[in-house]
């Protein structure tokens, strides 16, 4: 029995980390078969663990600075390898798999650092490749009110993604301006009609 595929997107500092986690070890309570990843991955030993750490402390690495799109590229090679090294075979064995980001954040983390249209696509068309047909069966796209410029053209770029793909999978948007027990039991609500729908 192939697994499911629950993916939490937005921008940075909306809680998308927090309600991932929280989902995820209320599923393992529930004594469902049940693993978190986030993207690009910081477990140790992990090439996504080496592309977290360039991206967020370059100087440890001896560099001054990394060209956008080449931390694009290495936050593409880290989703690889953590698809094929652990997602697809839990996902394969039945795992409900709770990813912390998605493709999403490349594409629009690189947009907003001036990427091209077309080479960011091609990166993408990359990425999907490697999930093999796997499509999420959930996305939430989680959202909190800000009134920074920078954080309101994030959003833009989240909310407009959002709508091209909604098409293709259910796409949820979560606003997490209550509390963050409130919001997971929203989620909860979705999770459940997934998984014991008949």
């Amino acid at each position: 029995m192939k697994g499911k595929l629950i993916v939490f997107e937005g921008p940075d500092r909306v809680g998308k980390t927090s309600l991932s986690q929280i989902v995820s070890e209320k599923l393992n309570n529930e004594q469902k078969l049940s693993r978190y990843f986030s993207f690009p991955g910081k477990e140790a030993g992990t090439l996504g663990e080496v592309v977290y750490n360039m991206h967020h402390n370059p100087t440890k690495f001896f560099l001054n600075e990394i060209n956008s799109t080449s931390l694009q590229l290495l936050h593409i090679a880290s989703h690889i390898d953590l698809i094929i090294s652990s997602i697809y075979p839990l996902y394969d064995n039945g795992y409900i798999i709770i990813l912390d980001r998605f493709w999403w954040s490349t594409y629009v983390y690189g947009k907003l650092t001036g990427i091209g249209e077309r080479i960011l696509k091609k990166m993408i068309e990359i990425e999907n490749y490697y999930w093999n047909g796997i499509s999420p069966d959930l996305v939430f796209l989680i959202e909190r009110e800000d009134r920074n410029e920078q954080s309101n053209k994030i959003k833009d770029l989240y909310s407009s993604l959002a709508y091209k793909e909604k098409n293709k999978y259910k796409v949820i948007n979560i606003n997490n301006n209550s509390s963050i027990t409130i919001t997971a039991e929203k989620i909860f609500v979705s999770i459940n009609e997934l998984l014991y729908k008949k």
